[in-house]
């Protein structure tokens, strides 16, 4: 009987430590391939996202798109109200990234004030409508616990349909594109063009 007790126990002893495992490992998973401010896909993530949207490409012929983002004012906030601040304000723009994409959009937080966000089975209309809702969106003023903010966004946008073109590449395209848009007033959105790259 003694050895029966002790038999359990120690059954449900290791079964619970399993468990207790298992879910350490899903916690450190989620961790190492999601922003922990927003949780949102991190760039190891969004690179693996990106490679199977560009295969899929190939098998379906199917262009995919692929938008950077980049906060216009996020260093006054920061240098403003201070880095707590700043995080709430990247959080903000996570939740209406979200909230203005489609389910099948992948939308990361690459680092800092720079979110990118790749667009499936896309044409130019449709990204320009989304880049478009983006842009009036983040020009609105955001109200946060510490004030109200006037964020701003520059977008790059590149429609990637050259089934040679990589992850990596496309998604310099459209940081370059981006950064176009910045140079040009920001609060707008570029689509990337090769004479971007002659110029550079």
């Amino acid at each position: 009987a003694v050895f029966g007790v002790v038999a359990v126990g120690l059954f449900l002893k290791g079964r619970s430590a399993a468990r207790a495992l298992i879910a350490s490992e899903t916690r450190a998973k989620h961790m190492a391939y999601h922003d922990h401010l927003t949780g949102l896909p991190n760039r190891a993530l969004f690179s693996e996202r990106m490679a199977q949207a560009m295969s899929e490409m190939r098998r379906s012929g199917r262009a995919v798109g692929v938008l950077v983002l980049d906060l216009d004012r996020f260093k006054l906030v920061n240098d403003t109200y201070g880095h707590g601040a700043g995080d709430e304000l990247i959080s903000d723009i996570a939740t209406r990234l979200k909230s203005l994409t489609r389910e099948s959009d992948i939308v990361a937080r690459l680092g800092g004030d720079e979110f990118a966000i790749v667009y499936a089975n896309a044409d130019p209309r449709g990204l320009w409508i989304l880049a478009n809702r983006i842009v009036s969106e983040l020009s609105r003023p955001i109200e946060l616990p510490f004030g109200r903010v006037f964020p701003g966004a520059s977008i790059g946008i590149t429609l990637v349909t050259d089934f040679r073109i990589d992850g990596d590449e496309a998604l310099r395209q459209a940081d370059l594109a981006m950064y176009r848009a910045k140079d040009a007033g920001r609060g707008r959105f570029q689509f990337y063009e090769p004479e971007m790259d002659m110029a550079l």
